[in-house]
C-alpha cells in the first residue's frame, strides 16, 4: 500500500503507516458529519448518504478494489428524492460546503449534455503517484441541486456517457477513453471517473428521469435513490453555526483531506471474503430465482459490486488502513437496506403505461383512507388527473379489482365504497 506524506511517497508495512499517518479527528467521519449536519430540519436519512457521496467523491480513482481483469472504484451516483420542502437542497448544500474547501476537488458543469461532459473530463486530468508511477486521472464530481436542471437533456447522449463514466472504463488509465466528435479533434480521456450527487422532487423522478429506456439501459441500476417519504420533525426556524460547530466543520474538513491522500488498493480480511462469498451466493440465488419484478433486474445485478463500493466506503470512513473487513460489508448491507424499500416505491410509477402514476396515487389515496373511499370522492379527487376523466378512473379501479388489491364494497343506498383488500401490498 501506498500513502503520500507531504510531497512524497511511503511504501512501508501497515503497522508502520498507521504510526506514520496523522490521526483523524474522529474515529468515523460519518456519524462525525451526521452529529455537524443534525441541526437543521433535514432527516439523518438525508445527512447520512450524503456523507457517503462526499466520501466517494474525496476517493476519486486514488483508491480502489482489484476485481481480476480490471478495477473497481468507490464512486457513486447519489440521487436524494423528496418533496418539496423536506429541506434537501439545504441538507446537501452542507455536505457541499464542507467537500468545496477541498481545492483540488474538480466540480463539473451545471447543465449537463454528453459534450460538455467529456470536455470537462479531458480539461480536468490530475496526476498522482503509485508503486514509483505517474498515475492519470480525469475525476470530476458533479452536484446538483435541481436534477430536473443539470439533466435537462436526460433523454439524449448523456445518459451513455453517463452510464460510461460510472464504470471509470477503461480501468487502465494508461488506455484513454475517446470521444469523437463532428466537428474537432477527438477528446482523449485518460482514467474517467464520475461521481454525483443529485437533489429532486418524486414527480420529476418518475416523469422525466424513470422511463422504461433508462431502467432497461441500466443507467438506474447505477444509481443510489435515497427516496424520503418522512417529513421533518424538528422545527428550526433559525438555523445557525456557532462557533463550537464551526471548528466542527473545520475538523471535518481537516479528515476529508486525510482521506483524500490516501493511494493504493484496498486488501481483504479473510472473514470478510468469506461472508462476501456466502452473501455473494444467496444474492445470486435471490436474483434468478425470485425476481419481484422486472424492471430492479439491473439493480439486482449489479448489487454485489455496490456492496464492494460502499464497503470501500465504511473502511475509510473509519480509518487509513485500507483493508476490507466484515463490519464493512454488514455496514454496507445495512445502508442499502435503509433505501431499498423506498426505491421500489419510488420505482413504482415508472414503465409505459402511462397511467401507472395516477393507478398509484389512487390506490394510496385508498389505502390512506383506512376505511375505503366512495367512489364518488374519488371522482372528485382525481378526475383533473385522468385525460378520460371518470371512465380513465373507473378502468384503473377495475385493473386494481383485478390485481386483488382493492375490494367493493356497496353499503345499503349509498355510494360505492373501495378499500384496499386485506395483505394487499404497496404499489
Amino acid at each position: 500500500m501506498k500513502v503520500i506524506v507531504g510531497e512524497g511517497i511511503v511504501d512501508e508495512s501497515r503497522e508502520k503507516l498507521y504510526k506514520m499517518a496523522r490521526k483523524r479527528n474522529f474515529p468515523d467521519f460519518i456519524r462525525a458529519y451526521r452529529k455537524y449536519a443534525d441541526h437543521q430540519e433535514a432527516t439523518t436519512k438525508m445527512h447520512h448518504w450524503i456523507g457517503i457521496q462526499m466520501l466517494a467523491a474525496v476517493c476519486e480513482r486514488r483508491l480502489w478494489f482489484p476485481r481480476g481483469y480490471y478495477r473497481l472504484f468507490p464512486n457513486l451516483y447519489t440521487f436524494i428524492i423528496a418533496p418539496s420542502g423536506y429541506k434537501k437542497s439545504t441538507a446537501a448544500n452542507t455536505g457541499m460546503g464542507l467537500l468545496r474547501q477541498i481545492p483540488d476537488i474538480r466540480m463539473m458543469a451545471d447543465r449537463l449534455t454528453g459534450a460538455a461532459l467529456s470536455q470537462d473530463m479531458s480539461e480536468n486530468h490530475t496526476t498522482f503517484v503509485y508503486n514509483g508511477n505517474d498515475i492519470k486521472q480525469a475525476a470530476l464530481f458533479g452536484y446538483a441541486s435541481e436534477l430536473s436542471a443539470c439533466l435537462s437533456d436526460v433523454h439524449g447522449p448523456v445518459i451513455e456517457y453517463l452510464t460510461h463514466f460510472y464504470d471509470c472504463s477503461p480501468s487502465d488509465s494508461r488506455t484513454p477513453y475517446v470521444y469523437k466528435t463532428k466537428n474537432s479533434e477527438p477528446l482523449r480521456i485518460f482514467g474517467p471517473c464520475l461521481n454525483l450527487l443529485g437533489c429532486s422532487t418524486p414527480e420529476w423522478l418518475v416523469s422525466k428521469c424513470l422511463t422504461e429506456d433508462h431502467m432497461e439501459g441500466g443507467f438506474t441500476s447505477r444509481v443510489i435513490f435515497v427516496v424520503e417519504n418522512t417529513p421533518p420533525v424538528k422545527c428550526i426556524p433559525f438555523p445557525e453555526v456557532d462557533t463550537v460547530r464551526e471548528k466542527f466543520g473545520l475538523k471535518l474538513v481537516e479528515d476529508l483531506k486525510q482521506i483524500f491522500s490516501l493511494v493504493g488498493k484496498f486488501d481483504i480480511s479473510r472473514k470478510a471474503r468469506n461472508f462476501y462469498t456466502r452473501w455473494y451466493g444467496e444474492n445470486k440465488k435471490a436474483v434468478h430465482v425470485d425476481r419481484l419484478d422486472p424492471r430492479f433486474s439491473g439493480y439486482y445485478a449489479r448489487k454485489p459490486e455496490t456492496i464492494i463500493k460502499l464497503a470501500m466506503i465504511a473502511s475509510v470512513s473509519r480509518g487509513d488502513s485500507l483493508m476490507l473487513e466484515k463490519k464493512d460489508f454488514l455496514r454496507a448491507l445495512a445502508w442499502l437496506k435503509t433505501v431499498e424499500g423506498s426505491m421500489l416505491e419510488a420505482f413504482s410509477g415508472a414503465g409505459r403505461n402511462e397511467s401507472a402514476r395516477l393507478t398509484r396515487d389512487i390506490y394510496d389515496a385508498i389505502r390512506a383512507s383506512g376505511k375505503g373511499l366512495d367512489h364518488v370522492k374519488l371522482l372528485r379527487r382525481f378526475w383533473r388527473d385522468a385525460p378520460g376523466g371518470g371512465k380513465d378512473i373507473g378502468i384503473i379501479l377495475s385493473d386494481l379489482e383485478g390485481m386483488h388489491m382493492i375490494v367493493r364494497k356497496v353499503r345499503g343506498e349509498g355510494p360505492v365504497v373501495y378499500a384496499v383488500r386485506p395483505g394487499a401490498p404497496k404499489l
